[in-house]
């Protein structure tokens, strides 16, 4: 068993070689106390819509995942001065659930703008805040 503690990965690109995948990737080479998990469901969760939530694996597991967690980690790119719309539904899900209540949370960004993807980072903060 891994005894690592558990922080909740959420990538917020589905490009296997993204810049934001990246951070992800060196954060948790610097991190070899922490165990990220999660970001492989993050690829399988369909579009939000409550009335799946029941029946859908990936929604039950990545919730799971969020439960256990001990943080959470975001590293999301800005699409139109927004974060994507990947991290967007990885959030959406977890809102009913107590996935994100009072956990640490870090966002990353990288963008190739010259904001670097603060605009994606400063939207994500009203979502997050009304998660806990």
């Amino acid at each position: 068993m891994d005894e690592r503690t558990a922080v909740l990965a959420i990538c917020g690109s589905l490009r296997a070689s993204s810049l934001n995948r990246s951070l992800l990737t060196a954060a948790e080479a610097m991190a070899p106390d922490l165990r990220f998990v999660g970001d492989e469901l993050v690829r399988e969760l369909p579009l939000f819509n409550p009335d799946i939530e029941g029946f859908s694996l990936p929604v039950q597991q990545f919730r799971k995942a969020a439960v256990m967690a001990r943080g959470v980690i975001i590293a999301s790119p800005e699409y139109v001065y927004a974060p994507s719309g990947v991290t967007k539904n990885a959030l959406d899900w977890l809102v009913g659930s107590s996935g994100l209540m009072s956990k640490p949370t870090l966002v990353l960004s990288a963008s190739p703008g010259h904001t670097g993807g603060l605009r994606g980072v400063a939207g994500l903060i009203p979502t997050l805040d009304v998660v806990g």
